[in-house]
């Protein structure tokens, strides 16, 4: 299968989701505790089982509007963590917290510098702004999709490949 922008995180090859996870241990070896975990983008859970290891006695609030994503979610974090099938943003403003204990993990699936001035953009900085005014101890903000920036170029709204 031709892998594409938009295509399901539950669809991706098997090693590129081993290669990002290994990643994702690297990147967040050196965060700092916290009570509070906000995934927008849960995908299948991933990243969560990394920081349920990390940081075991946190409590999850994991977003994804592909109900496949949110069911291998919650099938892999046995009660631990629980995703629901909703708008990332929706589900932020539901919540209330300390800012000072909350950790945020937004896991776009193409999200460049490219979007901050694009009107495609929009709702993507409307929801890092909505995490950033919550004043999270850390954020964690990645693309899925930046390593095929050069089969998407059309899409990324270039006119040649980068």
């Amino acid at each position: 299968m031709a892998m594409k922008d938009n295509t399901p995180y539950h669809l991706r090859p098997k090693k590129e989701i081993e290669q990002e996870v290994a990643c994702m241990r690297q990147i967040f070896s050196q965060a700092p505790p916290v009570q509070f975990i906000y995934e927008a983008f849960g995908g299948i859970g991933a990243t969560a089982a990394i920081l349920r290891d990390k940081f075991p006695d946190a409590i999850f609030h994991a977003f994804d509007t592909d109900q496949k994503c949110c069911d291998l979610y919650n099938k892999s974090a046995e009660g631990m963590a629980f995703c629901i099938n909703k708008d990332a943003h929706v589900g932020l403003t539901g919540l209330r917290f300390d800012g000072s204990t909350l950790g945020a993990v937004l896991d776009y699936n193409r999200f460049t510098m490219l979007d901050l001035e694009r009107k495609e953009g929009k709702w993507k900085m409307d929801l890092l702004n909505a995490v950033m005014e919550r004043k999270p101890k850390w954020v964690e903000v990645t693309d899925s999709a930046v390593c095929y920036l050069g089969t998407n170029y059309k899409k990324y709204g270039l006119r040649q490949k980068p």
